[in-house]
């Protein structure tokens, strides 16, 4: 609450640049090293699950129609418990914040009707702070889930870029036919075309969190 896990980092970072080391290490279940690997699991599971899809209606001579592999889907299944957990935090807060004005309204009754106070308006009045207690709590743990589900979602699909462009750099393009000759036209364009990319790819985790809540 008082954010004093953070002082260290400011007083130090003050006094020195900070580097790799200063900083808190993450969980390892957050770190890309984790995360990576099982995206690019469900991801080829998605792949292979496309393609005998087409092989299949290929077999019974239907009319394959160009579908491809379901990024959501491959997403869904790497997040799927994470993102459930998010969705449950946001309806329970929703629901304790539609409690908080019923036990107001029932105080208001009470003490319209009830000139002395008794126990019953102490009742209330604790109710309606741990409603309150419990709504905040709550909505601190969905926004820190929302956000952390959003880093990784992001962390997961660039890297998966990453190592699909790696694989087809451009000294690979050069070195795989002599008539393959790296001009600035290529370079622009091709770096054009990843900008192009990344910009949707900055607002997936803004996109996913939206349709959650």
């Amino acid at each position: 609450l008082s954010y004093s896990f953070i002082f260290r980092i400011i007083v130090l970072g003050y006094k020195k640049p900070l580097e790799r080391e200063d900083l808190f290490e993450l969980n390892e279940s957050d770190s890309s090293y984790v995360v990576c690997p099982i995206f690019e699991k469900q991801w080829r599971k998605e792949v292979l699950r496309n393609q005998e899809r087409q092989e299949v209606k290929a077999s019974f001579h239907k009319e394959a129609h160009a579908r491809k592999p379901s990024l959501v889907y491959a997403l869904w299944n790497t997040f799927k418990f994470v993102l459930i957990q998010v969705a449950l935090f946001k309806v329970f807060a929703d629901i304790l914040s539609f409690t908080s004005p019923l036990i107001m309204k029932q105080m208001i009754i009470f003490f319209e009707h009830r000139p002395d106070f008794g126990w019953s308006g102490y009742g209330y009045a604790l109710a309606l702070f741990v409603v309150v207690f419990l709504q905040t709590l709550i909505l601190q743990q969905y926004q820190r889930f929302n956000m952390l589900t959003s880093a990784k979602i992001k962390t997961a699909v660039i890297g998966l870029i990453y190592k699909k462009v790696s694989l087809a750099t451009f000294g690979i393009y050069f070195l795989l036919d002599e008539g393959n000759i790296l001009t600035a036209t290529k370079v622009f364009t091709s770096m054009s075309l990843f900008n192009i990319l990344r910009l949707p790819l900055f607002d997936l985790p803004t996109v996913i969190s939206a349709v959650v809540q």
